[in-house]
């Protein structure tokens, strides 16, 4: 699935994606993923497959788990913003299997036990 031109705030989920769950693979594009909560893993995004994200911001996002993303394969992404995400244990900005990371930014990512970016 693509999603393109998108932003989702405040979204609100009390297990796994907050703003997204998918249990395949996802590709964003120009998405603006803004301040979700998720009580489980990946406020912004949780998928089980693979994750591909061009020109997105990624910010502000809550979760008990990986703050920002949490990908069950591989993330590949070019020129997004991940930032402000905040996890209540590890990966303050996401959790994922793999990453090819191009002009991708990490700032300001907190976890309460390690891995904040």
């Amino acid at each position: 699935m693509t999603i393109n031109d998108v932003t989702i705030q405040k979204a609100n989920s009390s297990v796994d994606g907050g703003a997204i769950y998918s249990g395949g693979s996802l590709t964003l594009n120009r998405v603006k993923l803004l301040n979700n909560i998720s009580s489980g893993q990946g406020a912004g995004v949780f998928l089980g497959g693979n994750l591909t994200i061009a020109d997105s911001t990624i910010d502000g996002n809550s979760a008990a788990g990986c703050g920002g993303v949490r990908v069950g394969g591989v993330l590949t992404d070019t020129n997004t913003i991940i930032s402000n995400n905040q996890s209540g244990s590890i990966g303050g900005g996401g959790g994922v299997n793999g990453a090819v990371l191009t002009n991708t930014q990490f700032l300001n990512n907190q976890a309460a036990i390690s891995s904040g970016g």
